[in-house]
């Protein structure tokens, strides 16, 4: 019968055969170094403890070639990039790229796939040229970095059957690139080119006629749907209304940054996808544009994104403008990446149709790294539609507290959680004394959730009524806190009773009124700060008994430590 087995690299599969069922009459013509080689092959266990680090003295590099070629003639290869986990010796690719049965699997995943982590290796441009050859009738996906060995002369000959490009870079390609591109492609579906830079200091690399060429080429790309581009390539030609999926931007080199992409540049390739359903601006670094032209309406588009991917690493980027100059659908769903600002927290949102409509929010403040942080989360029913992150190195001396309430503020909502992430965080973004105005700006809500902060000014704003005698927020009907004591601090038992002697007067007083509750969560934690020491269960004890009579539900818990 025939061995079933795998070979490894490391401690994972890369690829499953079967060695023939005449295999022992193979061994008896070998030498023992080629018999021990085998044998390795058809164990399992050997091959993960003895592949991984072969040597030049290693029994398994002395197999013969033809015995080789059975061997990988019966590799089932089931992903694109499994030729490069066979790192035994240049031998073996080599004659793996020559073994026709290997073949037939490899091009049923048909993309061309070079590191793009690296310059290809002359494996790495074998490799490509063989996929090139025996793919000829096939539509292909192509991911490839490019360089003086493999450049995108290469796979011109293919464009008529590519249907994704994937490419990595580097600027004194770009007239290369773009030439491929005119001979037109007219199965091509995806293009993502990643721009491999050497610096931000490094002199622009895209001479005069390579800026002309992208300003004026035209490309016949009738089926493109997905582009990802970063602004030193965003040729006008490649605007096209079939785009569903447009990303630009996200890098910092000369070229992208000195190109001459402006607000009014991307405002005009916006206006030729009027079909986009996402769209991702990122970071660049541009100063704030200026632009007279009327907004742009993306009546189709479904997500938007402003700023960069990793938010530690954003540039700034004119969210402002972009979105005073765009006309977006109600039901878009929109994610924002604030880069540092002087003078405000929250780019202008308020405008954008999706805020009035919000029902749930998530706000959390949070210092990190040194910045002062603001999220916010905003839902309706149960989809996100807002997913903002805005960082402060200091606080600009602005109310953090009257920017959201003027930006979010809402009778819609419904739902609000709040979550402080310190007592440093507290006072130094300005949220002290700020609880009630933040709670009349959502005066519908029916559930408030508060978590991290000492709650003494939550009951605080709890017990205010308006000129009419009406309680804040007077159908809020389930309340959640949760309290972690101070770290670095010593809570003292007088102390920490006297919160919820607050907490018991303020909700039996607005129970009075008729605005009582139905569903009161308390979780405290970090009760190893407090003085005299209690133990967890008796703590929920008694607080359930302190808190018993404050809702139709009550539900306490205490923690040693922190729970997340």
């Amino acid at each position: 019968m025939p061995h079933s087995n795998s070979i490894y690299r490391g401690r994972r599969a890369i690829g499953k055969h079967i060695l023939p069922a005449c295999s022992s009459d193979l061994i008896a013509d070998r030498a023992p170094a080629t018999r021990t080689s085998i044998m390795m092959l058809k164990s399992v266990d050997a091959a993960r403890t003895s592949w991984p680090l072969p040597t030049s003295d290693s029994p398994h590099r002395y197999l013969p070639p033809e015995l080789l070629i059975e061997i990988f003639a019966r590799l089932h290869p089931e992903k694109r990039d499994e030729i490069h986990y066979l790192h035994v010796c240049s031998a073996w690719r080599t004659l793996l790229l020559k073994t026709a049965e290997f073949w037939v699997d490899m091009l049923r995943i048909p993309s061309i796939m070079v590191y793009e982590d690296r310059p290809p290796t002359d494996i790495d441009i074998e490799f490509a040229n063989t996929f090139m050859e025996r793919s000829a009738s096939l539509d292909i996906d192509v991911t490839v970095h490019i360089s003086p060995k493999l450049t995108p002369a290469a796979f011109a000959s293919r464009s008529q059957r590519i249907l994704s490009l994937v490419l990595y870079i580097e600027s004194q390609y770009a007239a290369d690139f773009f030439q491929v591109l005119t001979t037109g492609m007219p199965h091509l579906r995806q293009l993502v080119v990643h721009h491999k830079y050497e610096g931000l200091n490094h002199p622009p690399r895209f001479p005069s006629e390579t800026t002309k060429l992208i300003r004026t080429a035209s490309f016949a790309l009738p089926s493109l749907r997905d582009l990802r581009i970063p602004f030193a390539f965003l040729a006008p030609g490649l605007a096209n209304s079939s785009l569903r999926t447009l990303a630009m931007g996200g890098c910092y080199c000369s070229d992208c940054i000195g190109s001459s992409v402006t607000l009014d540049t991307i405002l005009t390739f916006l206006e030729k996808c009027p079909s986009l359903e996402d769209l991702h601006i990122k970071e660049e670094g541009r100063k704030p544009h200026v632009s007279s032209r009327s907004p742009v309406a993306l009546p189709s588009l479904r997500k938007l994104a402003l700023g960069g991917d990793d938010f530690w690493s954003s540039n700034f980027i004119d969210i402002p403008a972009i979105l005073r100059h765009l006309t977006l659908p109600a039901d878009i769903a929109v994610k924002i990446r604030y880069p540092y600002s002087d003078q405000t927290y929250i780019p202008p949102m308020r405008e954008l149709p999706i805020v009035s409509l919000l029902d749930r929010l998530y706000v959390r403040f949070i210092k990190a790294r040194g910045y002062k942080i603001v999220k916010v989360e905003g839902w309706i029913a149960d989809a996100t539609k807002i997913d903002l992150e805005s960082r402060m190195y200091s606080h600009p001396g602005h109310d953090t507290v009257d920017q959201l309430v003027n930006t979010f503020g809402s009778q819609i909502v419904k739902d609000l959680e709040i979550w402080v992430s310190g007592p440093g965080v507290y006072k130094e973004m300005g949220l002290r004394g700020g609880v009630e105005q933040l709670l009349r700006g959502f005066p519908s809500i029916t559930r408030l959730k508060v978590r991290r902060q000492r709650p003494d000014e939550l009951f605080v704003a709890l017990a205010s009524v308006s000129r009419a005698g009406v309680p804040i927020c007077p159908d809020l009907k389930e309340l959640v806190v949760h309290w972690k004591l101070a770290p670095g601090t010593t809570v003292f038992e007088e102390d920490f009773w006297s919160v919820f002697d607050r907490i018991e007067s303020t909700l039996l007083q607005r129970a009075s009124k008729g605005h009582g509750l139905a569903r009161f969560v308390f979780r405290c934690e970090d009760i190893q700060r407090l003085k005299p020491a209690v133990p967890p269960e008796e703590l929920k004890q008694r607080l359930l008994v302190k808190l018993s009579s404050v809702a139709e539900e009550v539900v306490v818990n205490a923690y040693i430590e922190t729970k997340v």
